[in-house]
């Protein structure tokens, strides 16, 4: 096998462990609706916006790395891991 075929092959398991954690992540980001208040809004499969009527603040969250960018500050970063990502929301909205 050449290293053409063996990028593809990388690629192509990388797109496919992406669309596997997509869902569940999405799930988490929209339970921020349901169990906390926040205004969430999807603008596409891999972004999101999230707002809470008690802050001025914006976050936008990619769920794919779980990378974040705060809007009004523009401060962008990574969460790392799926169980703190509820919390770090929470914590830049201060609640």
């Amino acid at each position: 096998m050449d290293n053409s075929n063996l990028w593809k092959e990388y690629r192509r398991a990388q797109q496919q462990r992406r669309e596997k954690r997509l869902p569940k992540r999405q799930d988490i980001i929209e339970s921020l609706t349901r169990i906390h208040g926040f205004r969430i809004t999807k603008l596409t499969d891999y972004q999101f916006r999230i707002k809470h009527e008690r802050s001025p603040k914006i976050v936008d969250i990619y769920p794919i790395h779980l990378r974040y960018h705060i809007i009004n500050t523009n401060e962008r970063g990574q969460v790392f891991g799926e169980k703190k990502l509820i919390n770090f929301v929470k914590s830049v909205f201060g609640n």
